[in-house]
């Protein structure tokens, strides 16, 4: 048996009533919490999707040509350009649509009002310096059903509006700020959306860039929004793979350790012998005070001097320490020794019986055995005459 194994038995053995007590709270609390995933894992309140929708504003332009020139016949349409040339095609035609999808229901009344506007802002958009707002026209569709579009087209002459903005210009002697021409169209929505009332408006743009000789059209890519609804509704509550595993896995453990326990306790399996309680003592006070000890072999000769026994092996260290001698372990002996000029201390090691070896980590069951000079070995300050003639 080896020494960990005592010292396991004998902490067991001291403390079996904690051991199993904690045991029992393990086992209890992971009962519990393995019957509450398994058995009745009660109820969680969840937020569950019941509906969704989502709306897409988006425009599409085109300009038809009015000149007729070698790469361009007349009357062709360019449809979703990223530049317009102003001398071939200086007229913008497009088509602002507005549609939603409906999870459920729906039912919207849609107006859709549209503006040219002409601008002049400073400090990159933060105030204007001047506005002119021109209606581009304006529609209404009553009933508008989940995947259906309104649209609704409007038109501007870009060159007549360049020619606008130089006037006004003119008027203010002179160009301030940046200019803008944006077409603004804004939607109001009233109805309902799967079972919920709807009364909104929202405002969408797109921006014409005029650069003299050919624009273009910016800020033209749709534009989409969405949304749920939910409801809460009572489901069967669920746990993460922590709690369903490591509540089980415990639970199972404790039971086994606790049976263990006390079918360990019931066949005395702790308790140990008078000679391994004793051996333990001597272990212990061994690693203690194993700077005074020196293991080697203990002459007939020195035994032969006036014997007095100790009970311990912390008494015979006593007499070691006052006597400024060392502590002689023989093995081959079950001995421990102060040897002095006529007298001689021991200590018997504890008997081992059969194959129960009780060692410490690091100790063999058989000590390399080492022959010493007395003298030497027990650290007397006298002379080698002296010592030999012991």
């Amino acid at each position: 048996m080896s020494w960990r194994t005592a010292q396991i038995r004998k902490t067991v053995s001291n403390n079996f009533e904690y051991i199993a007590i904690a045991l029992l709270i393990l086992l209890l609390v992971a009962g519990y919490l393995t019957y509450g995933v398994y058995v009745s894992p009660g109820t969680e309140t969840e937020m569950v999707e019941e509906s969704s929708w989502s709306s897409t504003a988006v425009y599409s332009h085109e300009a038809a040509v009015q000149t007729e020139t070698a790469v361009f016949e007349q009357g062709a349409v360019l449809e979703d350009q990223p530049a317009y040339l102003s001398s071939v095609a200086p007229v913008l035609n497009g088509t602002f649509q507005y549609g939603y999808n409906a999870s459920d229901s729906g039912d919207l009344s849609v107006a859709v009002d549209q503006t040219l506007v002409v601008r002049a802002v400073g400090d990159e958009g933060t105030f204007e310096f001047w506005r002119e707002e021109t209606d581009l026209g304006s529609e209404r569709v009553s009933s508008l059903q989940p995947g259906e579009r309104a649209a609704v087209p409007f038109s501007l002459n870009v060159t007549d509006t360049r020619l606008r903005i130089e006037e006004i210009e003119s008027q203010l002697d002179g160009s301030t700020g940046d200019t803008e021409i944006i077409v603004q169209s804004n939607v109001t929505i009233s109805g309902q959306r799967n079972g919920v009332a709807v009364n909104e408006t929202n405002g969408y743009q797109i921006r014409i860039d005029d650069q003299g000789t050919a624009y273009r059209v910016g800020n033209d890519e749709p534009v989409t929004d969405s949304d749920q609804q939910f409801r809460p509704e009572t489901v069967t509550a669920s746990y993460g793979p922590l709690r369903s595993l490591l509540a089980p896995a415990l639970f199972v453990l404790s039971a086994i350790g606790l049976a263990g326990l006390v079918a360990g306790r019931r066949q005395g399996r702790f308790e140990l012998s008078e000679a391994e309680r004793e051996w333990l003592r001597y272990r212990a006070e061994a690693d203690e005070f194993e700077e005074w000890l020196s293991t080697g072999t203990i002459p007939d000769e020195a035994l032969s001097r006036t014997t007095v026994r100790v009970e311990t092996l912390e008494d015979l260290v006593d007499l070691a320490i006052d006597s400024n001698r060392r502590v002689v372990r023989d093995h081959s002996r079950g001995l421990c020794a102060v040897l002095l000029e006529e007298t001689v201390y021991t200590y018997d090691l504890p008997e081992q019986s059969g194959e129960e070896q009780l060692h410490s980590p690091g100790e063999s069951s058989s000590e390399p055995e080492t022959q010493h000079e007395t003298g030497a070995d027990d650290g007397s300050s006298t002379d080698s005459d002296e010592q030999s003639s012991a």
